[in-house]
């Protein structure tokens, strides 16, 4: 949608979604990795910022917990466990 609206996709449109960018990132790495980690965050609905940050799907963490993880993520592979964990999205394709 305009203006960063998310599309109401579901949790297991949204993990085919990013499984599928994730895919791309990999195949495409851009220059900053922190481009990869904020889309991700943008998918699983990222709200607020530091330690007001929320998330539309948390999976098993605490919103802390997730943008913990989302943030010490040094790899594609490392945002793809935790969207797999997330999302419940242990049937999608692999990267």
């Amino acid at each position: 949608g305009e203006g960063g609206e998310r599309p109401e996709l579901g949790r297991g449109g949204v993990a085919g979604v990013a499984l599928e960018y994730l895919a791309l990132a990999e195949a495409h790495p851009p220059e900053q990795f922190s481009v990869v980690r904020g889309h991700v965050m943008w998918m699983l609905g990222r709200s607020g910022k530091g330690h007001r940050c929320t998330f539309d799907h948390l999976g098993p963490y605490t919103a802390p917990q997730l943008r913990m993880a989302l943030c010490e993520a040094s790899s594609v592979r490392e945002l793809e466990a935790i969207v797999r964990a997330t999302l419940g999205a242990a049937d999608f394709f692999t990267c």
